[in-house]
């Protein structure tokens, strides 16, 4: 066995992670346990694969990561969480895998046969502390990644639980399962439903200006025109009636003036 040398040193993201209930179910039914356990392995790996994880150790249902980027361990582990979330949808509880996940981000040491230090032993105990389901990360992973990651999970900070010979524990931020499978795209749509329905009320409003600028401006012209057009009409019938009055008049004074005459 080597001995580490400082020149080993690393600082990555370290994830370890495990299923619930795993030797219980590995009593009830060797067989359907292990073939759950391989069925989550290949689940595992190939979000490993697509966000740049380095599968360090297995051991039984566990798994022990290495990343070199705090944003992709995250995002790796909430992939996991969702695939595994809508794999057991309708599957009985026996059936069912819950995994718990915990992700440091810290200082190691790699040897020829193992990783050591403070940084490791911190995130095996941190993924006990995340729900069957979700995660748990340190402050420092949650201060890389806070503002790069949409999270679909509820980030609830669960302050500085006692961690077993961890001498200093870290701040703790527990990322609940909640409705995680689709809940980015269902997040999305209700952003872009909040948007539509901004855009139906400004809409409306405009709608409502324009009508009422119309009824002040459109109807009131009609209503003057009409107006003046009965002014007009009523002058129109004076001027007739004073001109009748004034004819029946003289007609009348010429009749008087002839009878006098006569």
């Amino acid at each position: 066995m080597s001995v580490p040398r400082d020149s080993t040193r690393r600082l990555k993201a370290i994830m370890f992670t495990d299923i619930k209930g795993y030797t219980s179910l590995m009593g009830a039914d060797e067989r359907r346990t292990m073939a759950l356990v391989i069925e989550h392995r290949q689940i595992v790996r190939d979000c490993l694969g697509q966000y740049e994880g380095f599968e360090h150790e297995t051991i039984g249902d566990a798994f022990v990561v290495l990343f070199d980027s705090v944003v992709n361990a995250v995002r790796c582990g909430a992939e996991i969480q969702n695939r595994l979330a809508a794999r057991n949808v309708g599957l009985p509880p026996a059936d069912q895998v819950l995994l718990r996940i915990g992700i440091h981000l810290g200082d190691i040491i790699v040897g020829d046969d193992g990783i050591y230090g403070d940084g490791v032993n911190l995130a095996a105990r941190v993924e006990g502390k995340a729900e069957p389901g979700g995660m748990c990360i340190t402050e420092q992973v949650y201060l890389q990644v806070s503002g790069k990651i949409d999270f679909d999970f509820d980030v609830e900070p669960i302050g500085r639980p006692e961690l077993k010979n961890i001498r200093s524990p870290p701040n703790l931020y527990r990322l609940s399962p909640g409705q995680r499978v689709g809940a980015g795209r269902a997040r999305r749509m209700r952003r872009l439903m909040r948007g539509i329905g901004l855009l139906i009320f400004v809409a409306v409003i405009a709608a409502l200006v324009a009508w009422r600028v119309a009824s002040d401006v459109v109807p009131g012209d009609g209503s003057d025109t009409a107006s003046t057009a009965g002014s007009a009409a009523t002058s129109g019938t004076t001027a007739a009636t004073g001109a009748t009055g004034a004819t029946g008049a003289t007609g009348t004074a010429e009749a008087t003036g002839a009878t006098g005459t006569a």
